[in-house]
């Protein structure tokens, strides 16, 4: 035959709930899309570029960047992509169309070829997976035009055909006759993750680029393979994150949380580390409701965020998450909902519904509860309710963050690390420095000053006037980097204490009320921080006597340091995603 005319069609939608716009996120500068194109106009025999994606609103942005890169585009049903296809072809035409996941901004031009280059050699229909050979490719395949016509016309309403297409031949092999594409040599590699599903996959990405030194779109994928190979460690980045399989039942989790300068970000954060493990190694879709304090935090991770009205009442979270009916509810919140309310929402969605932490009379409509190893949680009355509870250091849910490499204990003065939270609403922050100045020359400080401490807008100026060698660290994402990398830390007690703990940073804290002392006992009773009551009663000498102790007594500090890194044995957010996951899948297989 002559010259075949060949149309690349990109599925993709901007609703994902486990990345949301993924397809517009940048790569070494550049939107994900970008990259497809760029990568489809150098094989040979591509004559027609077409992104078919959804008549959703969400996806007008997609269509005015097909605009910018001048390639068509197509809208169809959001939850039938072989319809899109069909109309892609009447579109675009042609003998053959390749097919392309709108995730895998590294396709292979002249892999391609070669598939489209046998094909018409062969007389085949369709290429087929290579099977036993691993190959570092994601993400496309090529049906000649007059099979994918007749799969449109044959198999309009079978689920299988409507949302993979051509993933339809491995369960009909005899609709179509196949050839098996041989795997250059230099492109046999396994283990790497090269799609885009989550952050962790662009930071991936991101990396590859950067020790290649490839200009945008013009990486190799060969490349990959000999830097793979020689830095095999690159692939930790995102190796835990799960590929979502073709046939997975989807899964989506809700969060309910809110934050604000007065309520602190802990919430937020631990809830965000918890998504992940959702969105990572489960593949469920994760979405949040929470109010606009909350809402860039949760952007910045790559979650949807819904933003309840502002008058909004139980009711409307109810109708919400009637529409919604996700598969868990997770609450994280410090505010008036009621156990009422929480029924409300569970009977409505039909969500099995987790609380982190909750002291409130919710935790009584919830099927899960979750607590750090506190004594108040055997005291509250458990009666009339079918709760699950989990009380233990393997359940604390924290936030995530980087750690950071500390110097060695012989060459440099202990580090210190001062963090008051959100707020400070006592002003333990300025008690703190005041104390810590007279002893200052024998530490090393840094000063976290909190989004709602009312000295944020001139923090250097605060902080010096009372200790001139603090180091201020304003808007701190994570405390992680700070605690991993300290001899210890002098903090409220709160999420931020266990933080500390977990990353071998002894705390000497003070609680913010009779409940919060109730909880910090623990630390002093398993020997991992020092508590030293209630602020208020905390004064200055209190302050600088615990802390010259610690810093004194290194022996005593390095015990702390690994009895605390014993009892955080593991990751409490994958523990808790592993109870919930398995409850639902128990509810989908029902009775026994």
């Amino acid at each position: 035959m002559s010259r075949p005319h060949v149309t690349a069609v990109i599925q993709m939608r901007l609703s994902s709930s486990r990345f949301p716009a993924k397809g517009l996120r940048k790569l070494v500068g550049r939107p994900i899309l970008w990259h497809i194109v760029h990568r489809l106009w150098k094989c040979k025999n591509v004559e027609t570029v077409c992104v078919a994606t959804s008549v959703e609103p969400s996806d007008d942005p997609l269509e005015e960047l097909t605009k910018e890169l001048g390639v068509t585009c197509v809208r169809g049903p959001l939850d039938n992509v072989l319809a899109r296809f069909g109309m892609a072809l009447d579109a675009c035409g042609g003998d053959f169309v390749i097919r392309i996941c709108g995730d895998c901004p590294l396709i292979d031009p002249g892999f391609i070829d070669k598939i489209i280059e046998l094909m018409i050699e062969t007389g085949a229909e369709t290429d087929i997976d290579p099977g036993a050979v691993p190959c570092i490719h994601e993400g496309f395949d090529v049906v000649r035009a007059s099979t994918l016509r007749r799969l449109v016309s044959e198999r309009a309403d079978d689920p299988i055909a409507r949302e993979h297409v051509t993933g339809y031949f491995k369960e009909d092999p005899g609709f179509a006759r196949s050839c098996l594409v041989p795997i250059p040599p230099e492109h046999i590699f396994e283990g790497a993750r090269i799609s885009v599903d989550t952050p962790a996959d662009l930071e991936f990405l991101e990396v590859v680029y950067g020790e290649i030194g490839a200009e945008p779109g013009e990486i190799d994928v060969a490349d990959v393979v000999t830097l793979l190979k020689s830095k095999p460690e690159l692939m930790g980045i995102n190796a835990h994150v799960r590929q979502k399989k073709a046939y997975d039942v989807p899964r989506t989790v809700v969060f309910r949380c809110d934050a604000s300068p007065v309520l602190g970000y802990g919430h937020v954060k631990r809830c965000l580390a918890l998504a992940n493990v959702f969105r990572e190694r489960f593949s469920w879709g994760v979405t949040f409701v929470a109010n606009a304090d909350a809402a860039t935090l949760i952007e910045a991770d790559g979650f949807r965020v819904v933003e309840p009205p502002a008058s909004s009442t139980s009711g409307w979270h109810s109708d919400w998450l009637a529409g919604q009916k996700p598969d868990a509810l997770v609450i994280d919140l410090r505010d008036v909902t009621s156990k009422g309310d929480v029924a409300d929402w569970k009977a409505a969605s039909g969500a099995i519904v987790v609380v982190l932490d909750d002291p409130s009379d919710r935790r009584l409509a919830a099927d899960f509860a979750f607590y750090p190893p506190v004594p108040q949680v055997w005291e509250h009355s458990w009666e009339q309710a079918s709760t699950q509870v989990y009380s233990g250091w393997q359940w604390i849910v924290l936030g995530n963050g980087r750690a950071r490499a500390s110097a060695s204990a012989e060459t440099r003065r202990p580090k210190l690390v001062v963090t008051m939270g959100g707020s400070d609403p006592f002003e333990l922050t300025e008690l703190a420095l005041k104390a810590l100045n007279p002893v200052a020359e024998r530490f090393e400080i840094e000063v976290v000053i909190g989004p709602g401490n009312k000295h944020i807008n001139a923090p250097v100026p605060f902080i010096h006037q009372h200790l001139p060698s603090g180091i201020p660290v304003v808007g701190a994402d994570s405390l992680v980097p700070y605690f991993s990398a300290a001899d210890m830390a002098l903090c409220s007690f709160g999420v931020s204490a266990y933080e500390a703990v977990r990353h071998g940073c002894p705390p000497i804290v003070i609680a913010l009320d009779d409940d919060a002392l109730r909880s910090a006992s623990v630390l002093a009773a398993e020997k991992v921080g020092v508590v030293l009551g209630l602020a208020g009663r905390v004064d200055e000498a209190a302050i600088r006597d615990a802390v010259l102790r610690m810093h004194d007594e290194p022996a005593t500090r390095t015990a702390m340091s690994d009895r605390g890194k014993i009892l955080f044995h593991g990751d409490g957010s994958k523990h808790v995603a592993e109870i919930v996951v398995s409850a639902v899948n128990r509810v989908d297989e029902g009775p026994q």
